[in-house]
Formats: structure tokens, sequence, C-alpha cells
């Protein structure tokens, strides 16, 4: 009696819970033969008693990567036409069905096992794709309780922005890349996004803090703030104060701190410049007040 061959091919489909734009075919490395040339199920001169391993070296698939970072909505099933059922099935995840579901991305092996003991094995690497980067949040991070401030991440056509704010109220752009924002009382604030692109797929939460300080309110809604030139700002003991007084008016310095409290008071300064010395002030950040009868210049101290 002849020896005889037995052989059975696997066909992989690989596919998301979603849709992708990034689905593929192809086969796996190709490479050897498909059996044991000499052995098979039987041998020549002993029978048909043994059977020997046929190896699946080529075989086709299709496939369709996680359409978003991170998202484990995975499938891979396993089809084999030839052999003699029925089949054994055993992943590298320990899963003994012809499909597994919700996997992430990596490297995914079957072995398939029909009834006279054959056996073939197929492995794929699914990948995430389309990373959604949401951006680093840019905008002023030291404001004065009531002021108004605009914050902006990458704008990516297609994109909606979810945002919040904690110490303040985000009055317009709500879903947009920017966002205007007026903040509350004095303290610590957060104002934080994330992104969901066109596929919704969604990004990781960006955050930037935001320190609040506190303005004074005698006459507040009357006056015309300007701002007082600091330099260096940061500073380490000194630092350079002007502001436009070509009057020689009398003002007062006020230095508050993060809660309000005063910190520094100086009267009578009537030139347009004037060194500003730490003095065993601690590191941080501290609001400056220039005042006179009409007019008040405003400043932040940043001390390391």
């Amino acid at each position: 009696m002849k020896p005889y061959y037995t052989m059975f091919m696997l066909v992989l489909f690989w596919s998301s819970a979603a849709y992708s734009q990034d689905d593929g075919s192809g086969s796996a490395d190709c490479g050897g033969s498909y059996g044991n040339q000499n052995g098979g199920h039987g041998d020549a001169n002993a029978g048909d008693s043994t059977a020997s391993n046929i190896s699946i070296e080529c075989l086709g698939f299709n496939k369709q990567n996680n359409i978003c970072d991170s998202v484990c909505n995975g499938e891979a099933s396993v089809e084999p036409t030839t052999g003699v059922s029925p089949y054994i099935y055993y992943w590298n995840t320990g899963a003994t069905d012809s499909v597994i579901t919700g996997i992430c991305a990596g490297v995914y092996s079957c072995t398939v096992t029909d009834f006279m003991g054959d056996t073939g094995t197929v492995s794929i690497t699914i990948i995430d794709s389309n990373f959604v980067n949401t951006g680093t949040v840019a905008g002023p991070a030291a404001v004065y309780s009531g002021d108004t401030a605009t914050y902006t991440v990458n704008n990516n056509i297609g994109s909606y922005y979810t945002w919040s704010a904690s110490g303040g109220t985000i009055i317009s752009g709500i879903s947009t890349y920017q966002v205007t924002v007026v903040w509350g009382p004095a303290g610590m604030g957060t104002i934080s996004t994330y992104e969901v692109d066109s596929n919704f797929c969604v990004g990781d939460i960006e955050s930037l803090n935001v320190v609040i300080g506190v303005n004074s309110n005698l006459e507040e809604e009357q006056e015309q703030h300007q701002t007082a030139a600091i330099y260096p700002n940061p500073f380490t003991e000194s630092t350079l104060i002007e502001f436009e007084n070509t009057a020689g008016t009398s003002f007062e310095l006020r230095v508050l701190d993060l809660s309000g409290k005063l910190i520094r008071e100086r009267s009578a300064i009537t030139g347009t410049r004037f060194v500003f010395r730490r003095d065993g002030m601690a590191n941080g950040i501290y609001f400056l007040e220039l005042r006179s009868k009409d007019q008040v210049f405003l400043g932040k101290l940043v001390l390391e």
C-alpha cells in the first residue's frame, strides 16, 4: 500500500469591533513543505499506524487593526478548510474556541489539531492605530479673580473637545479647541480638556493648573488697570519694577500672596522705577499693586 498524506489549510480572519481604515490582507511567511515526506499518516514499511505533524507554513488572512489606540475590541478567527473534523483549537491566550473577541493589540497564535492528529499554527500581529494627541493646554497660568482668559489646544480638523474648569466658568467654545474662562474667587483653579476625533477615539485628559489671585476692590470698576514692567521675573534676590509716572505722582505699593494676605507695603513712590528686594519672602507667586489717586498698575512677582 502506498503511503498517503493529509493536509489542511487554516484561513485566519482578523477584524475589530469597529470599522477600520487600515484594513489589510496577505499571508504568513512561507517556507518548507506542507508535510513530512518520510511519513505522513502512514509509513510505507509499517502500514497506516502513525501520524506525523503537518506544519502549515503559508496561509492567507484578512485583518483590521484596532481603530483606536488602547481600545481592546479586536477579534480573531480560525477556519480550517481541509483536514478531518472535529478540530481542536488552542490560542496563546488559553482560549479553545475558533474565535476570540475583545482582544488588545499584540501577537496572537492559534494551533489547530484535526481528528487525525495533524496540526497547523498561525500567528498575526494586530496594532493600535489612530493615536489621539490632545496636546498641551496653552493659556495664562496666573490670573486675578474676575479675569477673563483664553485657553487652547491643538486644532485637529474633525475633532471636538470636552472642557471643564475648576474655579472658573467657561463662557464660550465649550466643544471647540479654544475656550474662554472667567475665573472666580482667589485660590487654585484647573482648566482641563480631552479630544474626541472623527472616529470617536478619545485622547488623554490634558490639564493646566491656574493660580487665581485677589484684586483690591477699592473703586476697581472705575479705574483703568495698567501693567507694570518687572524684570527679571522670576527672580531670586531682587528685580526692577518700572511704570509710567511722568507727573511724579505719589504711588503706594502693596504685595499680596495667593490668599490675598498683605505681605509688603510701601508708600510715597514718586519715580518711574525702583528695585524690589525679596528680604525674606518665601518662594512663590505674589501679586503686585501700585496705586495712586487715579491710576493702578498691576503685576505678578515670581520668586525662586
